[in-house]
């Protein structure tokens, strides 16, 4: 199960150094100098077609493996401090360890984007007209932040934008409560803008599959699945 993660994952890490693009995971220690060429305006379409396939992947190896998604990921970033950080804020921020109702389900995914470790969590619900998005859980460390504010505004509505092109716009209009949390642990100064969005579509289609066994390979979601 390791060996297939990282093949995969190594995929999206063969360019050369300062021109990365995409939802690349840093291999190398996170206090060297290899992290920081992340190009932090890149656009948020390559991240959301890479962290869409990366984080639905890793769901359905820890699925197969038995394993829960959120530990399998805490021992594939064991090598990074921050990473791990930032997977057991989520963790407690989402209750992720808790028992759900029936009829509601989480999903997990999480990414290094832009230079800023993001970890998300979307709870959805069956309702009789359809799945609904419950709740969003996001926590991002971009290192140094000037304006705390800004940037939780700028999470807060990359996520909202980030649903409806996950979801499709022949859905219902989704508007969840969203918590947000900004973490200054790493040593990296990341980027901002859309960096929320790319992870939105993942997590939702892991908790789409974690609620109805459907596992949806492309979005939007809402060609495969109705959203009430």
């Amino acid at each position: 199960m390791h060996s297939v993660f990282w093949t995969l994952a190594k995929s999206h890490h063969r360019m050369p150094p300062g021109q990365r693009r995409g939802n690349a995971l840093p291999w190398e220690n996170e206090d060297t100098a290899d992290i920081v060429p992340q190009t932090p305006d890149a656009g948020a379409t390559d991240y959301s077609y890479n962290a869409f396939i990366q984080e639905s992947t890793l769901d359905e190896i820890a699925f197969i493996g038995g394993a829960d998604p959120l530990e399998l990921r805490r021992r594939l970033m064991s090598p990074y401090p921050t990473a791990i950080k930032l997977i057991d804020r989520i963790e407690l921020m989402s209750d992720w360890k808790a028992s759900l109702p029936e009829g509601k389900a989480r999903g997990f995914a999480f990414a290094f984007s832009s230079g800023t470790w993001i970890a998300q969590v979307v709870q959805i619900g069956r309702t009789a007209g359809g799945l609904q998005v419950e709740k969003v859980f996001c926590v991002a460390d971009a290192g140094f932040v000037r304006d705390e504010r800004m940037l939780g505004a700028e999470v807060v509505a990359s996520i909202r934008s980030g649903l409806t092109a996950a979801i499709g716009t022949d859905a219902g209009p989704q508007d969840p409560p969203i918590d947000v949390e900004l973490l200054h642990n790493s040593t990296n100064i990341g980027g901002t803008g859309k960096l929320a969005a790319p992870l939105v579509a993942s997590a939702l289609a892991n908790a789409v599959f974690a609620l109805t066994g459907k596992r949806v390979r492309s979005v939007p979601l809402g060609d495969e699945v109705v959203f009430a």
